[in-house]
């Protein structure tokens, strides 16, 4: 069992500043750069092979729900996602994220817990 990767599943919840819903929705219109063969290959390159995303409403707050299926360990995913920082694409796509939720790069990523096993990050 020590060569097999499993793939694990994920929920992110972010927050969405109130005016910048509209620019949200915009990134992830189906003619954007959001779904150009460029940024699928990034997400491949962090063990990423399933990923979906929709904007949850409660009350006056707007959060960004991200599902992801991340194959691999999770500590490597943490590690490409860090390391991905210098590559210019992924930095700019990151500054829209951070400008969308009010959140920086590195809070970006947050503590994975996986609910398959015992794995988790500080």
């Amino acid at each position: 069992m020590d060569g097999e990767c499993f793939t694990k599943e994920y929920c992110f919840i972010y927050p969405i500043l109130q005016d910048k819903k509209e620019k949200l929705r915009r990134m992830f219109q189906e003619e954007s750069e959001y779904w150009s063969e460029q940024v699928q290959e990034i997400y491949r390159y962090r063990g990423i092979s399933k990923q979906q995303m929709w904007i949850q409403e409660e009350g006056d707050a707007s959060f960004l729900v991200i599902y992801q299926e991340i194959t691999g360990p999770v500590a490597e995913a943490r590690k490409k996602y860090l390391s991905s920082k210098q590559d210019q694409f992924a930095k700019k796509r990151a500054m829209e994220f951070s400008e969308v939720t009010g959140l920086s790069y590195e809070e970006l990523l947050p503590k994975l817990e996986s609910l398959f096993d015992d794995e988790v990050l500080d």
